[in-house]
């Protein structure tokens, strides 16, 4: 004999399950009445991961004529492209469907040459565009050959605000093309994690020269940049809206980063960053997190932070 579960108690049930994705699967596999409030949890933390080995069978449920319901819930899209790979096609083939769903978080992650047949192609076109309503962008760089779009790319998203760079595969030394005189900056991008040597330089320079710089909230650097200069030009530029900053200490102690009358949180990886330390006017500053080892190192630290020069600070961190 079946059991009925009225509607209110089957919703209590998944919601007291909320954070439990095997319990969830479950309840959606009972009856249709468990199917949408299930379906609901379970893509807020779930990432539709897209691969080669998968997209071909994605591509024929979108295609198909039953319709796809779970297709409007999808929030998190994790994709990894080959460009040589026979099934890559059809990350394009399936761009249609997914322009209009309102996908919020974008992990990619770029494999290929690029040359001049496939640059617009892939980055620019297709799959790439298909997200204008993120919010957040991760994206993995592992290419080569000529310089990439990349910049342009990211302009296909004026949603976007948060802006993740992975470091580059050891051995790659991608390069990005000059982005188009139409590439405006995203208005409402704060958020930069910056953690590629040879894309973060063109991306700071992008920002520079249309003074976005000052709308940055947090900003995470990579331990080296090809175009060193740039950083000092950076820094001049970011005002009062930077309120967390990570830097690398080893390579940049002769860079002023003062001053930063808004700075809350300051992490400096690879080095105590005495040189750093020693010029930062950052009043509102209330934790710093600094590589230091040693009881010297240490030390030094504990030195350059007074309350007159730090009034607000609350902790420091060793690591």
């Amino acid at each position: 004999m079946p059991i009925t579960f009225p509607r209110e108690l089957a919703d209590e049930i998944i919601d007291l399950l909320a954070g439990d994705p095997n319990s969830l699967k479950a309840c959606s596999m009972i009856g249709r009445v468990w199917i949408p409030r299930s379906r609901l949890y379970l893509f807020e933390s779930w990432k539709c991961v897209l691969l080669p080995k998968n997209i071909r069978g994605f591509h024929e449920i979108l295609e198909s004529p039953y319709h796809c319901s779970f297709l409007p819930l999808i929030r998190s899209v994790k994709a990894s492209r080959y460009y040589w790979h026979h099934n890559d096609r059809y990350f394009d083939d399936i761009a249609a469907h997914l322009r209009v769903v309102p996908v919020q978080t974008l992990e990619l992650k770029l494999n290929g040459v690029v040359n001049g047949r496939n640059a617009n192609t892939f980055f620019c076109e297709g799959f790439a565009a298909a997200f204008p309503h993120i919010t957040r962008l991760v994206l993995s760089c592992n290419f080569e050959g000529q310089p990439a779009p990349l910049i342009n790319m990211i302009c296909l998203s004026p949603a976007l605000q948060e802006l993740h760079i992975c470091p580059e595969i050891s051995g790659l030394k991608p390069r990005t093309a000059k982005p188009l005189a139409s590439a405006i900056p995203p208005r409402g991008l704060c958020i930069l994690h910056l953690g590629g040597v040879y894309t973060a330089g063109p991306i700071l320079e992008w920002l520079y020269e249309f003074n976005h710089l000052p709308n940055v909230e947090s900003l995470t650097l990579p331990w080296r940049i090809r175009t060193k200069s740039i950083v000092g030009a950076a820094f001049q530029q970011l005002g009062e809206s930077l309120h967390h900053l990570s830097i690398p200490g080893c390579n940049w102690n002769n860079v002023d980063i003062s001053p930063l009358p808004k700075l809350r949180t300051l992490i400096i990886r690879g080095g105590n960053g005495k040189g750093l330390l020693s010029k930062l006017t950052a009043p509102a500053l209330e934790y710093l997190a600094v590589d230091a080892r040693t009881g010297d190192e240490q030390a030094d630290v504990h030195a350059q932070m007074t309350s007159a020069r730090f009034p607000s600070l609350r902790k420091v961190d060793f690591y």
